[in-house]
């Protein structure tokens, strides 16, 4: 005999199941474009707890549009500036699927430049192509997770963070 599942369980696990599906998007999307996403409006609710209990309130905000839709807008995360030794210097970084070895050129104490000096992972290179301009750009390995490549991503993060941690003046 199959014993039945209390109703309030399953539209429990539901609602999270769409909670941290919605999150998971609007961080994707915000990233990515810049721009806040809405998330669906029956997890509006959902979501705007879910955050008021679970992340700081430096990280996310949520607040109401024009419309009263709840928008989820990422904030940016700082930290202490990092003074780098000039020089060029190499990481690596592997996953599952391969991995990366880097360069990262520092002039005057700034990245200015990240070479993929070796590429070993499964998929193509391509796939990662914009995160070593978002180092330069962010002078960090802070870069932005790619949908489809996250392992690639990981391991890019990972040799230029290494790289970085060898650049990283003493003193």
């Amino acid at each position: 005999m199959a014993r039945k599942l209390n109703k309030n369980l399953v539209a429990l696990g539901s609602a999270a199941i769409v909670t941290v599906y919605s999150i998971g998007l609007a961080r994707t999307h915000s990233a990515g474009s810049g721009a806040a996403v809405a998330p669906p409006v029956d997890a509006a609710t959902a979501i705007a707890q879910a955050l008021a209990t679970a992340t700081p309130a430096a990280a996310i905000q949520v607040r109401d549009t024009a419309t009263a839709t709840p928008v989820l807008t990422a904030a940016p995360i700082t930290s202490a500036p990092v003074s780098y030794r000039d020089g060029v210097f190499t990481g690596a970084g592997t996953s599952r699927f391969g991995g990366f070895e880097v360069a990262v050129t520092i002039v005057d104490g700034r990245i200015t430049g990240v070479e993929l000096t070796r590429v070993t992972t499964r998929y193509p290179a391509s796939r990662v192509s914009r995160l070593p301009a978002q180092v330069v750009e962010r002078q960090s390995a802070n870069v932005d997770m790619v949908t489809g490549a996250t392992a690639s991503a990981r391991a890019f993060r990972d040799a230029v963070a290494q790289a970085l941690a060898q650049a990283a003046a003493q003193g």
